[in-house]
């Protein structure tokens, strides 16, 4: 339906959609003014009434007489909308022949008014929004193009992931409670985080980023890039990238990897999300985290806090690390009798009476 360029267009708008309260009326002017669907509406619905709270439509759907009538002659949710929102599943689309009968939308009072302006068939995609509210989005086709077909609805539901990334990132910045744009929210994030391009040149970046890069050494940070130490994880970089520049990112494709952390302690999980800062180009947000309890960053704030000496804390690291106290004593050149001396200190400041007490109270640190 749409040619490689307007397709990559339309995928940018989607994800003005985290951001942007237009950015839904700019994808229905897109679809009127690129495709040949008849017209196409956004409706805000509510979740248990299916009641109409906000609607936005194109084409057909937005000419004043057709809403006026549609209005005046729907005095409850049309037929074909409480089948799509009560008996379809959500996040994809369907054509109207798939889930509901057409000889009962011949019988219905929905027939006549759609005839007469020409609106033969339709297909619709719901999702579910806090609040008890439901996202409808639907398109028709007039009686020349007939019903959707299988390559017209392959072309739609190859959107759908990435309308629901847009939406789950649009609840995620409300949920905030904070109208900052999304430069400011990631300077002041207590995450680590960062706004890349697709070559991975770092626009902005929150200080918990900077200093994991700095302080860990499993990546870089520069004007220029991201860039990870261990070679097979900057190709995997590299290659998601590509994915995502591309649009040739599947539903299934994974938008995450493993970052070795170069220690002995937990590795590190990227996670990549395609998002928009501007209507022409793409962006994605980087985060990376922890994938189990790092003990190395919590022995940094146990020694902060003074709680165990320099040497205390390392022999509770390595107890956290299941070795015993011979082996410990061994890589530490010290007698049994020391290292068991050192562990009773530890469980007197940490107030536990046992090695796994010790352990305990560092992981729940």
């Amino acid at each position: 339906m749409l040619s490689f360029n307007k397709y990559n267009e339309l995928v940018e708008i989607i994800y003005q959609i985290a951001t942007e309260p237009k950015a839904l009326s700019w994808l229905l002017e897109f679809f009127a003014e690129n495709t040949y669907m008849h017209g196409g509406s956004l409706t805000v619905h509510n979740t248990k009434t299916l009641e109409t709270i906000k609607r936005i439509s194109v084409g057909v759907a937005s000419d004043p007489q057709y809403r006026k009538e549609y209005k005046n002659d729907m005095q409850r949710v049309d037929v074909w909308t409480q089948a799509l929102l009560t008996q379809h599943k959500q996040g994809h689309f369907a054509g109207d022949h798939q889930f509901f009968l057409r000889d009962k939308f011949d019988k219905s009072e929905l027939k006549p008014l759609l005839s007469k302006y020409d609106s033969y068939s339709a297909t619709g995609a719901h999702w579910h929004l806090p609040d008890n509210q439901t996202l409808r989005i639907s398109f028709q086709k007039n009686s020349t193009h007939g019903l959707f077909n299988d390559d017209e609805l392959l072309f739609l539901n190859s959107l759908v992931n990435h309308i629901g990334r847009a939406i789950e990132l649009n609840i995620k910045f409300k949920n905030t409670g904070s109208h900052k744009t999304l430069v400011a929210v990631i300077e002041q994030s207590d995450q680590s985080i960062a706004l890349i391009s697709s070559s991975s040149c770092v626009f902005i970046s929150s200080p918990s980023f900077e200093k994991l890069a700095e302080k860990q050494r499993a990546f870089t940070v520069s004007v220029n890039a991201v860039s990870f130490i261990n070679i097979k994880t900057q190709q995997y970089f590299e290659h998601i990238l590509r994915q995502i520049s591309f649009n040739s990112l599947n539903v299934d494709a994974p938008l995450s990897f493993i970052i070795p952390s170069g220690d002995d302690d937990a590795d590190y999980k990227a996670t990549l999300v395609p998002i928009l800062n501007g209507i022409s180009e793409l962006k994605i947000l980087l985060t990376i985290t922890p994938v189990a309890v790092r003990l190395l960053d919590k022995f940094d704030h146990l020694l902060a806090q003074k709680i165990l000496t320099q040497s205390e804390l390392d022999v509770a690291y390595k107890l956290s690390q299941n070795l015993s106290l011979t082996d410990i004593a061994n890589i530490k050149n010290r007698s049994v009798h020391t290292i068991r001396t050192q562990v009773k200190s530890i469980q007197r400041k940490f107030g536990v009476n046992s090695q796994a007490g010790i352990v305990s109270k560092i992981l729940t640190f």
